[in-house]
């Protein structure tokens, strides 16, 4: 919805995907509500392949062991793949929410609330990936986001979520189930930032999208309440499917009675997965340089765990590039 790139409209082209200009807008509300549009015509189109390819999956991939634990496929004697089960949700993640959010804050508070800029100028500045424009790329990086814990981001947040929750809660799968919102990938974050386009929030083109309901990595914050705050402006009831917080914090600063506040904390504000690194930024990079003197080294990525050495550079780096939160 706000670039023209030749490969882009032909991938649009092709999808047929009814999209709006964010050029359109006249106000704040009517960029909220094109982004809003945009998102759910991508999401409808997506879901609806689902329900019908996987209407293959029984004669393609049944799962006969799966659904012979299962007491409803065999009372229905159906596979669980054919819709045999109880209970048949698919989830339906989502990547870069707090990407979107900035997104949406930023628009609003330039180009609306202060009228600091025109909004085509400063689409034009996005579609250009801020080349030539590095001091209004850091000041928009500057600029308050998803991660501060401040009322007015934290209601735009739970607005966001509550509309795609409302708007996607009566799609169904190809076995009759619900979709559930999902706020969780394992390194589809990477994959998708490399082919997603400049965004308003300051991020560049390929650059990484943010991690489940984890602030952007461009928004460099020490406060891991805050970034609790922020993250319980999302409706876990809504998210059936998942929702996970990451936060990386430096080795060595962690003991119990931190960490049980820390937990307890997360748990208090209802919030879903916590994932947590304890890493020391140095032994990762010495890692780099000598693998075979850190064979033992093990991270958490995203879901899973893994040797450090083991994993491709650029998963490395991403590790490294993670927001290091403090601890008091």
């Amino acid at each position: 919805s706000i670039h023209h790139h030749p490969e882009l409209q032909e991938d649009l082209a092709q999808t047929g995907l009814p999209l709006r200009k964010l050029d359109e807008a006249r106000d704040a509300e009517d960029v909220y509500d094109i982004a809003l549009h945009n998102l759910l015509a991508t999401i409808v189109q997506g879901t609806g392949m689902i329900e019908h390819n996987g209407k293959a999956w029984p004669s393609v991939n049944p799962a006969p062991l799966f659904s012979a634990a299962m007491r409803d496929c065999i009372a229905n004697r159906k596979d669980y793949t054919a819709g045999g089960g109880r209970y048949n949700p698919t989830a339906l993640p989502l990547v870069g929410f707090a990407n979107l959010v900035d997104s949406l804050h930023v628009v609003r508070h330039l180009c609306f609330e202060t009228g600091k800029y025109d909004l085509h100028d400063f689409l034009d500045v996005v579609r250009a990936n801020w080349e030539g424009h590095e001091a209004l790329r850091r000041e928009v990086i500057a600029l308050p986001k998803y991660g501060d814990n401040l009322p007015d981001i934290n209601a735009l947040t739970k607005r966001l979520s509550d509309d795609l929750y409302h708007h996607t809660r009566g799609l169904r799968n190809e076995r009759g189930g619900p979709f559930q919102l999902c706020y969780f990938v394992y390194i589809e974050y990477m994959h998708w930032g490399r082919k997603t386009f400049a965004t308003p929030d300051g991020r560049r083109n390929g650059d990484l999208l943010s991690l489940g309901i984890s602030p952007s990595r461009l928004h460099r914050i020490d406060s891991i309440t805050s970034a609790i705050g922020s993250a319980a402006s999302v409706d876990m009831r809504q998210c059936a499917a998942n929702a996970i917080l990451d936060l990386q914090l430096p080795l060595g600063h962690l003991n119990p009675d931190v960490l049980m506040a820390l937990e307890r904390t997360f748990v208090a504000e209802g919030l879903a997965t916590l994932q947590m690194n304890c890493v020391d930024l140095e032994a990762l990079r010495e890692a780099r340089r000598h693998p075979e003197l850190h064979q033992d080294l093990i991270v958490r990525v995203c879901g899973f765990s893994a040797h450090y050495v083991n994993l491709p550079e650029w998963m490395q780096d991403e590790l490294i590039e993670r927001n290091l939160y403090a601890m008091a």
